[in-house]
């Protein structure tokens, strides 16, 4: 069963694990030039960018900035990494901050990938139609009181690559659809350039086994 939907609300999530800490990275006298590196990138005013030594694991450099509808916020620490892109508006938006990004992260430490996509889904479709499809059978006393459902998947891929998938009814959408993909790249085997181009290979391949079909009528 097949069901046409877009996208109305996307969150896409890239977190970078280092194997030790980027101590280089907090050498004082580094910090002001590394603030304006990051200023430079990202089209940011010097007071945008904070800077915590009281969280370097996870959030030594915090920024946040709206680039059109798109939100973009970076906690970036000596230990992680975490990004996060709002409705991006295209593919290329998505590579230009991210390689952006790119450049500040020592490759040869990244101990693992995750990258997480999650959409809240629009449709013209039968909803609980194509949920009862994927997941026909619920618990006997579940049946007077349901009132949505959904069903989960793990994926384990040959190149280290473990995929999460969760398709339920949207919480914040009436008639829409969650969707909800995690890749997890543990160990990590590709690097960060590569890795958005396995995801989105991945990508297209589960939505056509989903049968969600990306389009403009809905």
């Amino acid at each position: 069963m097949d069901l046409i939907v877009k996208p109305a609300d996307t969150f896409l999530v890239w977190n970078v694990f280092f194997k030790e800490p980027c101590a280089d990275k907090v050498r004082s006298d580094l910090n002001i030039a590394l603030r304006c590196d990051f200023a430079k990138t990202f089209e940011l005013r010097l007071n945008d960018i904070k800077m915590n030594y009281d969280s370097l694991s996870n959030d030594f450099i915090h920024f946040s900035k709206f680039y059109g509808q798109t939100w973009f916020d970076v906690s970036f620490g000596l230990e992680e990494i975490s990004a996060t892109l709002r409705n991006p508006i295209d593919e290329k938006q998505v590579m230009t901050l991210y390689n952006g990004l790119r450049q500040f992260i020592d490759s040869d430490l990244i101990v693992r990938q995750r990258i997480t996509v999650q959409q809240h889904l629009t449709t013209s479709g039968d909803v609980p139609s194509y949920l009862r499809y994927l997941n026909p059978n619920v618990p006997a006393k579940f049946e007077e009181l349901l009132s949505g459902r959904g069903i989960t998947y793990t994926l384990k891929l040959p190149d280290e690559l473990t995929i999460y998938i969760t398709v339920a009814n949207s919480m914040f959408i009436e008639g829409g659809i969650f969707l909800s993909i995690e890749n997890n790249f543990l160990p990590n085997v590709h690097n960060h350039i590569n890795t958005f181009a396995v995801v989105k290979e991945r990508h297209n391949f589960i939505l056509h086994e989903l049968g969600l079909r990306i389009g403009t009528e809905t």
